[in-house]
């Protein structure tokens, strides 16, 4: 026969004690949930790529027809970069933005069936013995890298050539979203970093074997206001930067490398890495940034379509931060 247990008023009713662990936290259901969609993602993208880009004309179609994905943001950011251009030249480095858009994240969910050697195969890198000669001196560096290309294969252009790549990136909100970002970008050789975590990571001492880090920072985000400290002209606009790569570079002395990574067909890309700064020399305050800054530029106005136009880039301006 059942027991009825009443508890009396007044009193909390809690679970039985139990030397196993029944229930399952908040944090658990969404770390599982993670796993879920990480799964999920990895059985869609089981196809090969071939049959998967036939996907990326109906992705393009859907973002920009049907969702108006971030349209106005792109149109807004698009007519401001580019004052001279006519509307027809705008609206046609729109559309190619979305089919660009398309193929990307495709691309970047597929690649969690490959190593960076077989993103290495994909991945032409003009000038590799810079990073070779590095790796042999076993030398840490810094390589600033933006949006362009497809910046998620960018770890196939450093990792196969002696270096682990510390990438570093921004804690999402959601910590379902967290979680499964981690999942989708850790890979043999790349080990993803938040950016708190950052100046711990370079302190840390190498152990004997361990390669060289190669510290990938996607730079050109829009920085939290609490971190607005630079400002210059970029696309024809007053534009806010981070500037920690700069500072990591001096505290550290570690020479910055610009990866300039673009589309040459249509899966394939090239990287190319152009010096900054040696680690040694003496430079003004925000001649690294600038520099940077510079190279990126000119990447987008070499091809304008493959940069991130939907993001809110230029959310901050001067005349509205006390600096």
């Amino acid at each position: 026969m059942m027991t009825l247990h009443l508890i009396p008023v007044g009193e909390v009713a809690h679970p039985p004690e139990s030397s196993d662990n029944q229930y399952i936290t908040l944090a658990q259901m969404k770390k599982i949930l993670a796993y879920f969609l990480y799964g999920l993602i990895s059985l869609i993208t089981l196809p090969p790529i071939g049959l998967l880009y036939a996907l990326s004309p109906v992705t393009a179609w859907f973002l920009r027809i049907v969702l108006k994905y971030r349209k106005q943001i792109i149109s807004e950011n698009l007519k401001k970069s580019f004052p001279d251009k006519s509307g027809e030249d705008l609206l046609l480095i729109e559309k190619s933005y979305y089919a660009w858009l398309g193929r990307m994240l495709i691309e970047s969910f597929k690649a969690v069936h490959w190593s960076v050697y077989a993103l290495k195969k994909r991945v032409n890198v003009i000038n590799p013995e810079i990073l070779t000669e590095y790796a042999e001196q076993n030398q840490d560096i810094i390589i600033l890298a933006g949006h362009t290309g497809n910046w998620e294969w960018s770890p196939g252009a450093i990792s196969p050539y002696g270096h682990d790549v510390l990438g570093i990136y921004k804690p999402q909100t959601s910590e379902t979203f967290d979680h499964l970002s981690k999942l989708l970008r850790t890979k043999s050789g790349v080990i993803p970093i938040p950016m708190k975590g950052t100046i711990r990571a370079l302190k840390e001492k190498k152990e004997n074997g361990q390669k060289p880090r190669a510290l990938l920072l996607i730079a050109d985000q829009i920085p939290a206001l609490g971190d607005i400290h630079f400002w210059t002209n970029f696309l024809n606009q007053q534009t806010a930067w981070f500037t920690g790569g700069e500072k990591l570079a001096l505290r550290f002395k570690l020479p910055v490398l610009y990866l300039k990574f673009r589309e040459v067909k249509t899966g394939h890309y090239s990287g190319e890495f152009i010096p900054l700064y040696d680690g040694k020399e003496k430079v003004r305050d925000g001649d690294i940034s600038r520099f940077y800054i510079h190279a990126l530029e000119q990447t987008i106005i070499e091809n304008p379509t493959h940069w991130l136009w939907s993001h809110r880039r230029w959310k901050h301006q001067p005349e509205s931060i006390s600096l």
